[in-house]
């Protein structure tokens, strides 16, 4: 299966970077001798018939929501690769671009990212679970499985990217065809997010102040909506010496903020309302351009300043306001 047949045509510079490597992916590492010779797998049996148990090559293992070989990073048995189309490349930062370019260290941990072990076809992914990538530190692919009731459509991601094309199959794996490009990869949890960016110092200091850390440094997964310090500090003083006296207040209000699931753009719809931990509910407001849909808003005001960054235990979406739950019940309930 060629390049084009695959939809991965280079028509850019910026898709040039993974066509060279999915090419190289196609013709050598897509097999357990070239994974050894990049430094994965093992290389003590050489007749490459070492298959896992289960026909597909991965099976589940007490926990059902993560897939694995017997060894991480056994690759016989085939592959599975979720590849960018071409306009995914265009939504890299170019300063991104250029890192992956000069770094062929990085380049090859963000390529191999993009695989698994095993052939995974549509039908075995589940909401929520997580795949095993080939790429070191035990990096993991979250997926997630949205159902619209409505219209029965039914959209799966993977770390928040849509598959636009599954199943094609090739003579020792699986592609399955996403418009985005998996990166940043998932290195952080929520709570290391909070502590190492400035954007979220605000954030940080109200989520530690109302006892909330244990909660975000769970599994999960869940979506935060994360205002930023900037958002904080246009809190009047009245309400702040409020959440001083009054720790349950500010924790119903950072509450409101968490989410339990994981709601990447794609997945939503403009209009629908989500569950938070507050126990009350939370509207959404999305846009698109016929192709990707994204956040535009939450609430009644608050913007989506940066969407789907992802995380080891969830997603995080920056806006530009702190929500206050007393403002966004609906009108009677239901407007």
């Amino acid at each position: 299966m060629d390049a084009e047949e695959c939809g991965l045509e280079n028509r850019t510079g910026r898709a040039s970077i993974w066509h060279l490597t999915i090419t190289h992916l196609e013709q050598r590492a897509i097999r357990n001798e070239t994974l050894i010779a990049l430094g994965y797998g093992d290389d003590d049996d050489d007749d490459g018939d070492d298959y896992d148990d289960d026909e597909n090559g991965y099976h589940d293992d007490d926990d059902e929501n993560n897939y694995h070989d017997d060894d991480d990073n056994d690759f016989h048995g085939g592959f599975t690769i979720f590849a960018p189309t071409d306009a995914a490349f265009t939504l890299l930062p170019r300063s991104a671009v250029a890192q992956l370019q000069n770094n062929t260290e990085k380049l090859r941990e963000v390529v191999l990212f993009h695989v698994i072990p095993g052939a995974v076809k549509l039908d075995d992914l589940r909401n929520n679970i997580m795949l095993n990538s080939a790429s070191p530190k035990g990096r993991k692919l979250r997926v997630n499985v949205y159902q619209h009731g409505n219209d029965d459509e039914t959209v799966i991601t993977v770390n928040g990217a849509r598959i636009r094309r599954h199943d094609m199959i090739a003579t020792n794996g699986v592609i399955h065809v996403i418009d985005r490009v998996l990166y940043p990869m998932a290195d952080l949890s929520i709570i290391d997010h909070l502590t190492t960016c400035e954007t979220f110092t605000g954030a940080n200091v109200a989520v530690t102040g109302a006892g909330l850390t244990p909660v975000l440094d769970r599994e999960g997964p869940y979506t935060v909506f994360l205002p930023t310090t900037e958002a904080f500090a246009a809190i009047d003083n009245a309400t702040v010496s409020s959440f001083i006296q009054n720790i349950t207040m500010l924790q119903n209000v950072l509450m409101y903020h968490i989410l339990p699931g994981a709601y990447f753009s794609e997945g939503l719809r403009d209009g629908m309302w989500l569950p938070t931990m507050a126990e009350q509910e939370l509207q959404v407001r999305l846009t698109s351009d016929g192709y990707t849909r994204r956040l535009a808003g939450v609430g009644i005001a608050a913007k989506v300043l940066k969407h789907d960054i992802i995380a080891k235990n969830g997603v995080i979406h920056v806006i530009d306001t702190v929500l206050r739950p007393e403002k966004e019940e609906p009108i009677c309930g239901h407007f």
